[in-house]
């Protein structure tokens, strides 16, 4: 079982509209990738309209690629109540993923997304990380979720 890390954790944000919601993610990126916030926000809003996905109720997933970012970086944000986003019809969504990888990342961006994708899309793991406080719990649930998988394996 691969080892699965988001590199920032924002949970519990409070917002209410889409528009807020990357607002915060893309300050968060920003600051992680050394990228202006004001064109992770571009990148977001370009991406939601083409590149989301959503395998859970609730769930959306940003699959990004960007020639203006030099390293990858993951985010997994909850939000304290369910934003509807326009580009999925109106779907409220309370956990957002964002996966942001250089163009020339190529295959390596898919080894990042692929187990990701599954982790959240399996069971009850969205259910748990709505109940979620903090950072610390999130990650517990993720460790947990692969201590199960790698017993199972």
């Amino acid at each position: 079982m691969q080892n699965i890390k988001f590199d920032i954790l924002l949970p519990r944000i409070h917002a209410q509209s889409q528009s807020r919601v990357f607002r915060v993610l893309s300050e968060s990126i920003a600051s992680f990738s050394q990228t202006e916030a004001k064109t992770v926000i571009d990148i977001c809003e370009q991406g939601l309209s083409e590149r989301v996905f959503s395998p859970a109720t609730g769930l959306a997933i940003l699959d990004l690629k960007s020639k203006f970012v030099k390293d990858s970086v993951s985010a997994l944000a909850t939000l304290e109540t369910p934003v509807k986003f326009e580009a999925m019809k109106g779907q409220a969504i309370d956990i957002i993923a964002v996966i942001l990888s250089p163009v020339s990342h190529g295959p390596f961006h898919l080894q990042k997304l692929a187990p990701m994708t599954r982790l959240l899309a399996e069971g009850n793991m969205c259910e748990a990380l709505r109940g979620a406080e903090d950072e610390d719990g999130i990650k517990a649930l993720f460790l947990h979720q692969q201590c199960r998988q790698s017993e199972a394996a």
